[in-house]
Protein backbone atom coordinates (compact mmCIF):
# COMPACT_ATOMS: atom_id res chain seq x y z
CA UNK A 1 0.00 0.00 0.00
CA UNK A 2 3.08 2.62 1.03
CA UNK A 3 4.65 1.50 -2.11
CA UNK A 4 1.52 2.51 -4.27
CA UNK A 5 0.86 5.64 -2.43
CA UNK A 6 4.82 6.42 -3.65
CA UNK A 7 3.63 5.79 -7.15
CA UNK A 8 0.84 7.61 -7.10
CA UNK A 9 1.70 10.78 -5.59
CA UNK A 10 4.35 10.58 -8.35
CA UNK A 11 2.71 10.66 -11.03
CA UNK A 12 0.14 13.78 -9.75
CA UNK A 13 2.49 15.53 -7.98
CA UNK A 14 2.81 17.07 -11.92
CA UNK A 15 0.85 17.42 -14.67
CA UNK A 16 4.07 17.10 -16.95
CA UNK A 17 3.96 13.44 -18.18
CA UNK A 18 7.75 13.02 -18.34
CA UNK A 19 8.59 15.08 -15.58
CA UNK A 20 6.03 12.72 -13.47
CA UNK A 21 7.41 9.57 -15.29
CA UNK A 22 10.58 10.58 -14.82
CA UNK A 23 10.19 10.86 -10.57
CA UNK A 24 8.51 7.46 -10.99
CA UNK A 25 11.93 5.97 -12.36
CA UNK A 26 14.54 7.79 -10.11
CA UNK A 27 12.24 5.90 -7.58
CA UNK A 28 12.77 3.10 -9.08
CA UNK A 29 16.20 3.19 -9.28
CA UNK A 30 16.57 4.07 -6.01
CA UNK A 31 14.75 1.17 -4.84
CA UNK A 32 16.62 -2.21 -3.64
CA UNK A 33 14.64 -5.00 -4.87
CA UNK A 34 16.03 -8.50 -6.76
CA UNK A 35 19.04 -8.43 -8.99
CA UNK A 36 18.18 -7.29 -12.35
CA UNK A 37 19.63 -10.60 -14.03
CA UNK A 38 17.58 -12.57 -11.84
CA UNK A 39 14.38 -11.15 -12.50
CA UNK A 40 15.39 -10.82 -16.73
CA UNK A 41 15.95 -15.09 -16.48
CA UNK A 42 12.61 -15.49 -14.86
CA UNK A 43 10.85 -13.38 -17.89
CA UNK A 44 13.22 -15.72 -20.46
CA UNK A 45 11.71 -19.08 -18.32
CA UNK A 46 8.28 -18.00 -18.65
CA UNK A 47 8.27 -16.92 -22.45
CA UNK A 48 7.49 -19.85 -24.83
CA UNK A 49 9.14 -17.78 -27.31
CA UNK A 50 12.77 -15.62 -27.77
CA UNK A 51 11.91 -13.99 -30.55
CA UNK A 52 9.72 -11.47 -31.90
CA UNK A 53 6.97 -13.16 -33.58
CA UNK A 54 5.89 -12.41 -37.70
CA UNK A 55 2.71 -10.53 -36.69
CA UNK A 56 2.62 -7.07 -35.35
CA UNK A 57 3.58 -7.09 -31.45
CA UNK A 58 4.37 -3.55 -29.80
CA UNK A 59 5.68 -3.70 -26.34
CA UNK A 60 5.79 -0.76 -23.80
CA UNK A 61 8.25 0.46 -21.41
CA UNK A 62 9.23 3.99 -20.19
CA UNK A 63 12.90 5.64 -19.77
CA UNK A 64 13.73 5.21 -15.54
CA UNK A 65 15.92 8.45 -16.39
CA UNK A 66 13.91 10.85 -18.72
CA UNK A 67 10.34 9.62 -18.60
CA UNK A 68 10.67 9.16 -21.84
CA UNK A 69 7.63 6.53 -23.40
CA UNK A 70 9.09 3.86 -25.68
CA UNK A 71 7.65 0.95 -27.95
CA UNK A 72 9.49 -1.48 -28.89
CA UNK A 73 8.72 -4.29 -31.77
CA UNK A 74 10.69 -6.65 -33.80
CA UNK A 75 11.95 -3.87 -36.02
CA UNK A 76 13.69 -1.88 -32.35
CA UNK A 77 16.48 -4.16 -32.61
CA UNK A 78 15.83 -4.92 -28.68
CA UNK A 79 16.11 -8.46 -27.42
CA UNK A 80 12.48 -9.89 -27.10
CA UNK A 81 12.81 -10.83 -23.20
CA UNK A 82 14.63 -7.26 -22.71
CA UNK A 83 11.55 -5.62 -24.16
CA UNK A 84 9.04 -8.01 -22.27
CA UNK A 85 10.95 -7.62 -19.04
CA UNK A 86 11.75 -3.79 -19.11
CA UNK A 87 7.46 -3.74 -19.83
CA UNK A 88 6.65 -5.99 -16.58
CA UNK A 89 9.29 -4.14 -14.25
CA UNK A 90 7.26 -2.36 -11.86
CA UNK A 91 8.12 0.25 -9.94
CA UNK A 92 8.95 -0.27 -6.44
CA UNK A 93 8.58 -4.27 -6.75
CA UNK A 94 10.93 -5.22 -9.67
CA UNK A 95 14.25 -3.49 -11.19
CA UNK A 96 14.03 -1.16 -14.31
CA UNK A 97 15.66 -3.35 -16.96
CA UNK A 98 18.78 -2.18 -19.34
CA UNK A 99 18.86 -2.04 -22.56
CA UNK A 100 21.64 -0.49 -24.33
CA UNK A 101 23.20 2.17 -22.13
CA UNK A 102 18.75 3.00 -20.15
CA UNK A 103 16.86 1.43 -17.82
CA UNK A 104 13.44 0.84 -18.25
CA UNK A 105 10.49 0.78 -16.24
CA UNK A 106 6.87 -0.59 -16.79
CA UNK A 107 4.88 1.23 -19.57
CA UNK A 108 1.54 0.69 -17.20
CA UNK A 109 3.12 3.52 -15.29
CA UNK A 110 2.25 5.44 -18.02
CA UNK A 111 -1.24 4.23 -18.85
CA UNK A 112 -2.41 0.82 -17.91
CA UNK A 113 -3.44 -0.31 -21.27
CA UNK A 114 -1.77 2.71 -23.65
CA UNK A 115 -5.20 2.49 -25.91
CA UNK A 116 -4.22 5.96 -27.71
CA UNK A 117 -1.44 3.33 -29.83
CA UNK A 118 -4.45 1.75 -31.66
CA UNK A 119 -5.29 5.48 -33.27
CA UNK A 120 -5.68 4.87 -36.97
CA UNK A 121 -7.47 1.37 -36.25
CA UNK A 122 -10.60 0.58 -36.72
CA UNK A 123 -12.43 -1.80 -35.07
CA UNK A 124 -10.63 -1.30 -31.70
CA UNK A 125 -10.85 -4.46 -28.61
CA UNK A 126 -9.34 -3.24 -25.59
CA UNK A 127 -8.31 -6.10 -23.24
CA UNK A 128 -7.99 -4.23 -19.74
CA UNK A 129 -7.15 -6.13 -16.76
CA UNK A 130 -7.00 -3.08 -15.02
CA UNK A 131 -8.89 -0.03 -15.61
CA UNK A 132 -7.98 3.01 -13.63
CA UNK A 133 -5.78 5.47 -14.81
CA UNK A 134 -2.70 6.44 -12.29
CA UNK A 135 -2.75 10.20 -14.25
CA UNK A 136 -5.83 12.12 -15.57
CA UNK A 137 -7.21 10.81 -18.23
CA UNK A 138 -5.06 7.90 -18.71
CA UNK A 139 -7.97 5.02 -17.88
CA UNK A 140 -8.48 2.83 -20.55
CA UNK A 141 -11.80 4.08 -21.03
CA UNK A 142 -11.28 7.64 -21.63
CA UNK A 143 -8.27 6.83 -24.15
CA UNK A 144 -11.03 4.62 -26.25
CA UNK A 145 -13.29 7.61 -26.44
CA UNK A 146 -10.39 9.47 -27.40
CA UNK A 147 -9.86 7.70 -30.24
CA UNK A 148 -13.03 7.63 -32.57
CA UNK A 149 -13.43 4.46 -33.87
CA UNK A 150 -16.75 3.50 -35.50
CA UNK A 151 -16.58 0.46 -33.27
CA UNK A 152 -15.09 -0.26 -30.34
CA UNK A 153 -14.96 -2.16 -27.37
CA UNK A 154 -13.45 -2.39 -23.65
CA UNK A 155 -13.53 -5.30 -22.06
CA UNK A 156 -12.46 -5.52 -18.60
CA UNK A 157 -13.22 -7.84 -15.40
CA UNK A 158 -16.71 -8.83 -14.41
CA UNK A 159 -17.36 -8.87 -10.46
CA UNK A 160 -16.48 -13.07 -10.16
CA UNK A 161 -13.08 -11.74 -12.19
CA UNK A 162 -12.32 -8.77 -9.67
CA UNK A 163 -13.13 -10.89 -7.19
CA UNK A 164 -11.00 -13.47 -8.39
CA UNK A 165 -8.05 -11.03 -8.71
CA UNK A 166 -8.29 -9.66 -5.48
CA UNK A 167 -6.68 -6.12 -4.35
CA UNK A 168 -3.07 -7.40 -5.12
CA UNK A 169 -2.43 -7.88 -8.88
CA UNK A 170 0.65 -9.00 -8.37
CA UNK A 171 0.02 -11.99 -6.25
CA UNK A 172 1.07 -15.26 -7.24
CA UNK A 173 -1.67 -17.17 -5.22
CA UNK A 174 -4.42 -15.24 -7.12
CA UNK A 175 -3.44 -16.47 -10.57
CA UNK A 176 -5.19 -19.84 -10.69
CA UNK A 177 -8.81 -18.17 -9.88
CA UNK A 178 -7.92 -15.60 -11.82
CA UNK A 179 -7.46 -17.86 -15.32
CA UNK A 180 -10.45 -19.50 -14.42
CA UNK A 181 -12.84 -16.62 -13.74
CA UNK A 182 -11.15 -14.92 -16.63
CA UNK A 183 -12.00 -17.70 -19.26
CA UNK A 184 -15.60 -18.45 -17.72
CA UNK A 185 -15.97 -14.81 -18.63
CA UNK A 186 -14.50 -14.57 -21.76
CA UNK A 187 -16.95 -17.53 -22.78
CA UNK A 188 -19.93 -14.68 -21.98
CA UNK A 189 -18.20 -12.12 -23.76
CA UNK A 190 -17.31 -13.82 -27.08
CA UNK A 191 -20.49 -13.21 -29.13
CA UNK A 192 -20.15 -9.36 -28.13
CA UNK A 193 -16.29 -9.59 -28.99
CA UNK A 194 -17.51 -11.11 -32.38
CA UNK A 195 -20.14 -8.15 -33.28
CA UNK A 196 -17.83 -5.38 -32.36
CA UNK A 197 -15.43 -7.24 -34.89
CA UNK A 198 -17.82 -7.66 -37.35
Amino acid sequence: MVQTLKLVFALRGTRDERAALAKVGDLAVRTSTVEESARTAVIAQRLPIHTWPAGEVKITAVNARTGEFAVFDKSSGIDLVLAVAASCAVPLVWPPITIGTERYIDGGMRSVANVDLAAGFDPVIVIAPQTVGLRKGSAPAQQLARLGASSSLLVSPDAEARRSMGNNSLDPTARAGSAVAGLEQADRVAATVSAAWA
